[in-house]
């Protein structure tokens, strides 16, 4: 019993709460439509930190984030709750990416310029020039946030496989 009154504590504690909510807003922030299917977020429950009973311990608490919303698929007739952010948060719309540069003395980012993920490779591995040539003109494209919209990018651009690593790593 006292593992589980501390876990309620912690879940009960204002800083982690933040946490939490400021976790769940960024990971719909970076669904295009802002939102997501409440039994594909009750998969992730215990990586977002969530409590068990999320929908009424937490996010009720939360009316200016977020909502459940209802909608039926055209095709099947079939309704899906979702969890809905309520409105952009421009305070959380930084990547990980754009926090640690900001902390780098080196590096004044702005928006458009390259910002090159890490890449560590085992020992003895070794590009062929081709390759490394591709990935250093790559790492130097513009880097565009996970959380900007990508539409004006094309499908098949270089820039949009930047994009999509991009929001992959900020998901991990």
């Amino acid at each position: 019993m006292t593992l589980h009154k501390e876990e309620l504590a912690i879940h009960n504690s204002p800083p982690h709460r933040n946490d939490v909510v400021n976790r769940l807003a960024k990971l719909l922030m970076l669904t295009k439509a802002g939102r997501l299917p409440l039994h594909i977020l009750d998969k992730f429950k215990f990586d977002l930190g969530l409590p068990t009973n999320y929908i009424t311990f937490l996010l009720s608490d939360y009316p200016d984030y977020f909502q459940i919303c209802e909608y039926k698929n055209p095709s099947d007739g079939k309704e899906t709750l979702f969890l809905e952010l309520i409105s952009w948060r421009n305070e959380l719309a930084i990547s990980e990416m754009e926090k640690r540069a900001s902390f780098s003395d080196s590096v004044k980012l702005k928006k458009g310029l390259p910002l090159r993920f890490s890449m560590k490779l085992p020992n003895g591995f070794d590009l062929e020039k081709k390759v490394k040539n591709w990935v250093d003109t790559w790492q130097d494209l513009p880097y565009i946030s996970p959380y900007e919209n990508s539409f004006h990018l094309g499908p098949n651009s270089y820039q949009v496989e930047k994009w999509t690593v991009a929001v992959l790593h900020e998901l991990l």
